[in-house]
């Protein structure tokens, strides 16, 4: 158990969000009377018991100067030791009494979180990219955790997790970009472009018309059916706005219908790219899907467009449960090194990120030795979320050559892994154990949502909810 305490000049609500997400992603257990974890401007002298981290104003604001490459994940900006400090574990020193953690996890949380990440050279960025190919800041915090465990076993202090399964989720998602080639201005624009002798797309165009009964950009009638026969679970994004710099959208009305025919609980709104700057627009865009009956906000934005911290706090703040904004363009991989949610601010918006989008896919099988499946492997080793972005509109062999045989292999991905809807996964990453202390001993409240895992003395005890248990420390 850990007592975080901010003793720096850095904003409390920003230390709260990093540490929380710490939390979620470890699953430590905080407590008032845990060993306690000091984030200050400066370093102890060794006098000092508990775990010391020292703020880096650089990393702060995302400069990372320096990276200490292990496997599987990078530790930035680390601190040189001094004389008499023993190393212990990856990222920690003993110094005295104290021990300080080599780097600023708190300001890598944040700079993770609002994709604040630079670096000073090339070839640090290069070195960047190879890690975005694996969950790295997801192995990076099981190993910190190893190395809390570590701690408290060398301090005889009781350390807790919560006590859950770590089962690999799958998770489809579906952006509503375009539901319809065949508009009434095309056909007369088209069909003098081609009395005028015009080939190419024109041509296409009209026998296509000719030819088919349905649109072939309107496949949500085929895509409900092809996750109902594999029994997953998903999420449908679509447009609040008629038209953005990009294209023509479609109507609210059009919006209101994808809406209706997706699955119970599973549509969100996919905001515009000008929303993104325009936080006006984005509000309009939130309060038109209010109106077609929306209760739930989830939201999307733009892949041109990443989170930042103004963005995070206009959603925290609409009270938007979850955003599936963060990802990679031109890449399949992990933007932030993250494949399990994360908060945006203090209890608040939920991110979930994604680790593929067809278009990606496109331009990922055009480079050697590329399998989207080593994608889901990285996914099953953190016991994270695949989830995946796909434009139904590319089921359109005609117009889309290119997408063949992408969903189908993204479907393949979630095989073997669980599936769950967006509330059950927000439930199992935000619920928290609750635990309380007896005269001698720790007990878990009747209504902790979670069990929790105690270890103490070289024991390791499983402590269940709705009960209490008595368990002595050994001392």
């Amino acid at each position: 158990m850990l007592c975080f305490r901010n003793i720096s000049s850095l904003d409390g609500r920003l230390f709260r969000t990093a540490v929380e997400n710490i939390l979620m992603h470890t699953g430590i257990i905080e407590s008032e009377r845990g060993m306690n974890v000091s984030y200050g401007d400066g370093l102890p002298d060794g006098k000092s018991k508990g775990i010391f981290i020292q703020r880096d104003k650089n990393l702060e604001i995302g400069i990372i100067k320096s990276m200490e490459m292990h496997e599987g994940f990078f530790a930035p900006n680390c601190i040189a030791p001094t004389a008499g400090d023993k190393p212990l574990g990856v990222f920690f020193v003993k110094r005295g009494d104290s021990y300080v953690m080599r780097f600023d996890v708190i300001s890598y949380m944040n700079s993770a979180v609002y994709n604040e990440m630079s670096f000073e050279t090339e070839e640090q960025f290069k070195t960047f990219l190879e890690y975005q190919k694996r969950p790295f800041s997801e192995h990076l915090l099981l190993n910190l955790k190893n190395d809390i465990m570590l701690i408290s076993e060398r301090e005889n202090a009781p350390f807790a997790e919560a006590d859950g399964e770590e089962t690999p989720l799958f998770l489809p998602t579906f952006d509503y970009d375009r539901i319809r080639l065949f508009r009434r201005d095309k056909d007369i624009a088209y069909g003098f472009m081609r009395l005028a002798g015009s080939r190419g797309f024109p041509q296409r165009y009209t026998e296509l018309r000719k030819r088919l009964n349905a649109d072939p950009w309107d496949r949500q009638a085929e895509v409900n059916g092809m996750l109902k026969e594999k029994h997953y679970c998903s999420m449908h994004f679509a447009f609040m706005s008629r038209s953005d710099r990009f294209t023509r959208r479609y109507s609210v009305k059009d919006a209101e219908r994808i809406k209706d025919e997706a699955p119970e609980e599973s549509f969100g709104i996919h905001l515009s790219y000008e929303s993104g700057h325009d936080l006006c627009r984005a509000k309009k865009e939130l309060e038109r899907a209010e109106r077609i009956g929306l209760e739930e906000k989830y939201t999307r934005y733009h892949y041109l467009f990443p989170i930042n911290r103004k963005n995070a706090l206009f959603l925290c703040e609409n009270k938007v449960k979850a955003d599936f904004s963060a990802g990679l363009r031109g890449r399949v991989g992990f933007q932030s090194g993250f494949c399990k949610p994360y908060f945006l601010g203090v209890g608040s918006t939920l991110e979930i990120p994604s680790c593929a989008m067809d278009s990606a896919v496109v331009q990922e099988r055009k480079r050697k030795g590329f399998d989207l499946k080593k994608i889901a492997d990285e996914v099953r080793s953190v016991g994270g979320i695949m989830s995946t972005i796909y434009h139904p509109s590319s089921l359109d062999e005609n117009t889309f050559p290119e997408y063949r045989g992408i969903l189908d292999e993204m479907m393949r991905c979630g095989e073997g892994m669980a599936s769950s809807g967006i509330k059950n996964i927000m439930e199992r990453y935000t619920a928290k154990p609750k635990i309380g202390f007896e005269r001698h001993g720790i007990r878990v409240d009747r209504d902790s949502k979670k069990d929790i895992r105690l270890y103490i003395g070289g024991k390791k005890e499983v402590l269940k909810r709705n009960e209490s248990v008595e368990i002595k420390e050994e001392r």
